[in-house]
């Protein structure tokens, strides 16, 4: 288990910092699967990038949630779709530790860890 933090602006202009943590359960060479938690809230999350495209997606199994992701740093984007099923401090939260898996494996791949 690894802690990230969130740094995340809220729609009404109010800024919050608080520590999440991700497991990775399984990684493959286009997705992981992981449980990410923070400010009592718990998610099973599978993220990755499909094989033949360049496009990425966030699925959340228990939650029925499932859409593409064009750039994972398009909060914007990210948060409007993740809003429409969690609260604003939950979808901070995944995409936060979606992005530290994502930080996480790129680290990795730059030091020769991971193919």
């Amino acid at each position: 288990m690894k802690e990230f933090t969130v740094n995340h602006t809220y729609s009404n202009g109010e800024t919050d910092t608080w520590t999440g943590t991700v497991s990775v359960l399984h990684r493959s060479r286009f997705v992981a699967e992981a449980e990410i938690r923070g400010r009592g809230s718990f998610f099973s999350v599978i993220a990755g990038k499909y094989a033949l495209e360049s496009l990425y997606f966030i699925c959340i199994p228990l939650l029925g949630v499932a859409f593409d992701v064009y750039a994972w740093d398009d909060l914007d984007w990210n948060m409007k779709h993740l809003t429409r099923h969690m609260s604003e401090t939950d979808a901070a939260t995944v995409l936060a530790g979606v992005k530290f898996i994502l930080t996480e494996r790129t680290r990795k791949k730059k030091r020769g860890m991971e193919r």
